[in-house]
């Protein structure tokens, strides 16, 4: 008996849920970005108006892999490409939550069954590209891409740093301690500065009520800094990712899957940090952060170094800056890890022409400025959102 694909409505995720649950607790390495309340999370605000359908691959009556898949229409310059989107991803830009550490949910020892019936599903479906965003590394995920040879494959590697917090176990040592001599001295200058207004606290949200609210003045902070910068508006500015961070904080508060913390210094917040939590690890989401006179002073170490002694105070193993190589991310992360967002294209004249004006786009723009020219550019080439 082979393995063979259901397809399910967008509507019928009550229906599996249970089943989602199932094999995302039997993928091995699966991460919250792939847990069945960030997808009801991501189906009932982000990605509410998408045309998305859930494929359940069942040998048997069985389940052996589940996946989310997402359909939309791109326009690259003058041409519509048909994009399929692999998991919680293809939502409008505007509003998009950006998924990093997305898994292929599939049972051990089925990878390459699940991946062929997969591949034998889509090539049923009219598209031009099919895009798996910023994935966690997986058996799974290589058996997937394996079986585009006949498809142009491109590969991106997107930095995720990280903390090993067993490193640092011992409660006498602080984390800051253990950085190299002048960003200690700054962030003891730092903690200096701050003092002289009071003490320097980190408080935890206690309740999923206590998080939004401190969620809704972390959001505040970041949009006031993007403002700052003269930018129109950050990653707040959209009520539905707002929305989406509010559910997740309500669905997963209670079991310790957040993190929502305020740094102050007296009376004077120093800013916030919103964590996701999963599996012994602590993924920082986004910060916000209070504009400070001295630019002496680092309110973002600050924060990062306090969330990350009380993590490890908390027992979690790891803490993961999330996708992107910016200066304070290689700075306090000893470790890395990649995130591998695969772009499979199809072999037709008009990938192959769309190919050839990125080309002479990207020709001309570097004769004349070095602006980014996002026309044309594929998924994987576009900016992402601040974190």
């Amino acid at each position: 008996m082979g393995v063979s694909i259901k397809q399910y409505r967008r509507t019928e995720w009550e229906h599996l849920r249970p089943v989602w649950t199932r094999v995302f607790e039997r993928t091995p390495g699966a991460t919250v970005f792939s847990s069945p309340e960030w997808v009801e999370a991501w189906l009932t605000t982000v990605g509410c108006d998408t045309d998305a359908e859930f494929l359940l691959a069942e040998e048997g009556g069985r389940p052996l892999g589940i996946c989310l898949l997402t359909r939309s229409v791109v326009k690259r310059g003058p041409f519509p490409v048909r994009t399929l989107w692999f998991g919680t991803a293809g939502e409008p830009e505007v509003d998009s939550v950006y998924v990093e550490f997305s898994d292929v949910l599939c049972l051990p020892g089925r990878e390459t069954d699940y991946a062929a019936a997969i591949k034998t599903h889509i090539d049923r479906i009219p598209w031009d590209e099919f895009v798996l965003p910023r994935m966690n590394p997986s058996m799974a995920l290589d058996a997937l891409r394996g079986r585009f040879d006949k498809c142009d494959v491109i590969v991106d590697n997107l930095p995720s740093r990280f903390l090993d917090l067993d490193s640092f176990r011992n409660p006498d040592v602080a984390f800051e301690e253990t950085l190299p001599r002048k960003l200690r001295q700054q962030i003891r200058q730092s903690f200096r500065i701050y003092e002289e207004e009071g003490p320097v606290t980190l408080r935890m949200a206690a309740s999923a009520e206590e998080g939004i609210k401190m969620l809704d003045e972390l959001a505040e902070l970041h949009e006031a800094s993007w403002q700052a910068r003269g930018l129109a508006r950050g990653a707040f500015g959209s009520d539905k990712f707002r929305q989406f961070h509010q559910q997740m904080i309500r669905r997963t508060h209670g079991s310790g899957g957040v993190q929502v913390a305020k740094i102050a210094a007296g009376e004077r917040t120093i800013g916030l940090i919103y964590n996701l939590v999963s599996k012994g690890c602590a993924y920082f989401y986004q910060s916000g952060l209070a504009h400070h006179a001295n630019n002496r002073v680092k309110p973002g170490f600050i924060c990062q170094v306090l969330c990350v002694n009380a993590s490890r105070d908390a027992g979690l193993r790891v803490y993961d800056f999330m996708g992107g190589d910016t200066p304070y991310k290689k700075e306090l992360g000893k470790d890395y890890r990649d995130l591998i967002t695969i772009t499979v294209r199809r072999r037709s004249l008009k990938m192959k022409g769309i190919e050839c004006l990125v080309t002479l786009r990207r020709r001309v723009r570097d004769r004349r400025k070095p602006a980014m020219d996002t026309a044309l550019v594929a998924p994987e080439q576009e900016p992402q959102r601040d974190r």
